[in-house]
């Protein structure tokens, strides 16, 4: 798990109005995004499991003219964060990848502009990336989520118009990731014993159990990931069944962009014992799988 800990939070000090005090505020105002995730992008389970990441763009300039965000002064990474408190960086060219990729949600975000007060920012929809490395430029195709004019208040904003260009401004995106998400029905008949269990997370957003202790009798089970600090999801879950070699093999990995989900059985999966019964997966759903007997 990668951990991101490097900045300051702070809070803009005094009251005064004068045209002076802000201007000495916007000249030594470092860009500060303090990105608070609501309950309501937290985990979905189990059908269509998911959870929402947040990437967080800082920029020295930019401007949104002609239905486009250009953001100017850009490093190569973005900060994100995830409502189970991880954290890290992604570099900019693997966040459009992977959040951008045919057949993803919608991706949402708020522009804030240093020296706009909470509640004066916009809200943005997001499409047709670009990044320029060289240039540290990346750019957006927007559509205004609230049709409404922002206060000319903007410290340090360029010309007449402060919505047409500004200077430090943070761009903060959420995304539903992507997620591994498996539900068996054990109709098997038999009693299944949690035999093997990993994922390439640092830890599970919902585990299946504890190996060689967790067991299944009639009913369901459902475990899922979502990404690591690669963008991408997996993992391999395995169930025995008790007092025989039969093992259910069920793998989750994440294509481009799509999530692959395989069941297998194997009447001797586990050495010694005798062989298990003639059993098989019926795949129900996206992610949803019946164990039950072959015939």
């Amino acid at each position: 798990m990668l951990t991101y800990s490097e900045g300051r939070l702070g809070r803009r000090q005094g009251t005064g109005r004068s045209q002076r005090g802000r201007r000495r505020a916007g000249a030594r105002a470092r860009l500060v995004a303090l990105v608070v995730m609501a309950t309501g992008l937290a985990a979905l389970a189990p059908q269509g499991a998911s959870a929402a990441s947040m990437y967080v763009h800082s920029a020295k300039s930019g401007e949104l003219s002609g239905g486009r965000l250009v953001l100017r002064g850009v490093g190569r990474h973005v900060t994100w964060t995830r409502h189970s408190g991880d954290a890290g960086l992604l570099r900019i060219a693997r966040l459009h990848r992977l959040v951008f990729a045919p057949g993803a949600t919608p991706v949402t975000a708020t522009l804030h502009i240093a020296g706009h007060r909470g509640g004066e920012e916009l809200a943005l929809r997001l499409s047709r990336p670009r990044y320029d490395t060289s240039r540290q430029t990346v750019s957006y195709r927007v559509k205004r989520l609230r049709k409404r004019r922002l206060s000319g208040r903007s410290n340090g904003t360029v010309g007449a118009d402060p919505i047409r260009r500004f200077r430090s401004a943070s761009l903060s995106l959420v995304s539903e990731d992507v997620a591994c998400s498996v539900q068996i029905t054990n109709n098997t008949g038999s009693t299944l014993l949690l035999f093997g269990a990993s994922t390439t997370d640092a830890s599970w957003e919902q585990s299946p159990g504890t190996t060689k202790t967790t067991t299944l009798n009639d009913g369901a089970s459902t475990w899922w990931s979502t990404h690591n600090a690669d963008g991408r999801c997996a993992n391999a879950v395995d169930w025995q069944v008790v007092g025989t070699s039969g093992v259910f093999v069920l793998r989750t990995y994440q294509g481009a962009p799509l999530v692959h989900f395989e069941c297998n059985y194997s009447p001797q999966g586990v050495v010694g014992g005798s062989d298990g019964p003639e059993l098989a997966c019926d795949r129900t759903g996206n992610g949803t799988w019946a164990l039950k007997p072959a015939y």
